[in-house]
């Protein structure tokens, strides 16, 4: 059982003191290949979970820090998670089949059944959202060279594909002739 865990009726009669460490193996089916498993991740955080007008108030933070691929070469890209965490529970409502129109705090918002919330999924959701669409592994990553697996340490000494161009004369001979193709 995960220790984001808790029972509605705690919460519901006194405010709860939340301290917890999240575990990236259990969130695999959620951010699949997203994180790389070497080295692990860490993130963990402190929220404060009380009953506040009939439905669950959930306030804290979450940080650490996970790793993925870097977007211009490949590699680890190391991702500071400092993220402060709201999300407001409530029973699962019976809707009705019309449409619905979400507002800004329902986008807060995750219902529950039964007498018992993991906290963990909902706490992944907001964490995969936190992490940048390009993740880089450093601001002065050069990425991959054409010829070279891996530009970002030291200099490169590939060749530009348009470095024959170099080579060719756009100048036509003063004899009048064409120029010859090359």
């Amino acid at each position: 059982m995960s220790d984001l865990v808790f029972f509605i009726k705690q919460a519901m009669d006194a405010p709860l003191e939340l301290t917890f460490e999240l575990d990236p193996n259990q969130a695999a089916d959620r951010v699949g290949d997203l994180l790389l498993a070497d080295p692990p991740a860490r993130i963990g955080g402190q929220f404060q979970i009380e009953k506040i007008q009939g439905s669950i108030l959930v306030e804290g933070t979450v940080q650490g820090y996970l790793y993925t691929t870097c977007s211009r070469c490949l590699e680890k890209a190391k991702i500071i998670i400092d993220s402060p965490i709201r999300l407001i529970l409530m029973p699962t409502p019976q809707f009705s089949h019309g449409e619905l129109e979400l507002g800004q705090d329902d986008l807060d918002t995750v219902y529950y059944t039964g007498e018992q919330v993991d906290l963990a999924p909902h706490l992944w959701d907001q964490i995969i959202v936190s992490i940048p669409q390009a993740p880089i592994c450093s601001q002065d990553c050069k990425g991959l060279a054409v010829q070279l697996p891996h530009v970002s340490v030291g200099d490169s000494s590939c060749e530009s594909r348009f470095a024959v161009l170099k080579t060719l004369s756009l100048k036509q001979p003063e004899d009048g002739t064409p120029a010859a193709k090359p």
